[in-house]
């Protein structure tokens, strides 16, 4: 079995895979999830779910709002389900059954405004396979990109070994995705550590039809990762200065991208 973990391993990185990770299910029976969506509620058969992420480039966040933001937002939504779907076909040829789980399984905007527990959570999946750690913003946050990326999910009746869960808390809990968030979806919570969001308010603002609209500030605005040394972009209190200032919110913190010009 691990030759097999070290071979979808290979597979996924092959196919364009930014990190990805193991959780067998019983890491669900005391999860802060609902019952009905733990894994095996969802498909009886399953034993592990394979995590998936890929990360939406920080000069591309930064430009948010932006025809550049938008486009980055689709082609990560494609290339994940592709991604997720050959890793489920990958392992059928092995003799496994496989399924993918769609990055947005919610399947409609009204759907997630009506009730925001409507779909299987990829964050969730990715904490329990030791991709990263939960934020206060109720993000995945990971050490190489922050909050930013997007994540998939992979159903298989393989038993794998579960990846090493990440101990330490990778949010530094500085306020800032709290402070930034247009619309105040976030409440202080300190039984767990991580803020109460208003799932609805926040959809109701990400999906309000304009489609240059897709909130994404609690993920530009996050300090932690990698990417910001990658991309010179680490002074993330100049944020908070440019709060009230257009021209400054649509450009990399670095000054190097302006979305507003490139993208029309």
């Amino acid at each position: 079995m691990i030759m097999l973990q070290e071979k979808v391993i290979e597979y996924s990185k092959e196919i364009g895979a930014g990190l990805i990770g193991f959780a067998p299910v019983s890491r669900w029976y005391e999860a802060d999830v609902p019952p009905d969506f733990y894994p095996d509620a969802l498909w009886s058969d399953c034993k592990t779910v394979i995590s998936i992420s890929v990360p939406s480039l920080l000069p591309i966040v930064e430009t948010k709002i932006s025809h550049l933001y938008r486009s980055q937002y689709d082609i990560l939504n494609r290339r994940l389900d592709e991604i997720a779907y050959l890793i489920a076909l990958f392992l059928i040829g092995k003799g496994y059954a496989s399924l993918h789980v769609s990055r947005d399984g919610y399947g409609h905007q009204r759907m997630l405004r009506k009730n925001p527990c409507t779909a299987f959570s990829h964050v969730w999946a990715a904490y329990y396979a030791g991709l990263g750690t939960i934020g206060i913003n109720q993000t995945l946050i990971t050490k190489e990109y922050g909050p930013r990326h997007r994540l998939v999910s992979v159903f298989t009746t393989a038993e794998m070994q579960g990846s090493p869960m990440i101990v330490k808390n990778l949010c530094n809990r500085c306020g800032i995705c709290v402070r930034m968030c247009p619309e105040k979806v976030f409440s202080q919570n300190e039984k767990n550590g991580r803020n109460n969001m208003n799932k609805i308010k926040c959809a109701n603002q990400a999906f309000d039809g304009n489609p240059y609209n897709h909130c994404g500030f609690c993920i530009k605005t996050c300090p932690v990762g990698e990417d910001r040394k990658l991309y010179h972009a680490a002074k993330t209190q100049e944020y908070l200065a440019a709060h009230h200032d257009y021209t400054k919110w649509t450009m990399g913190i670095g000054g190097n991208l302006t979305g507003d010009r490139l993208s029309g």
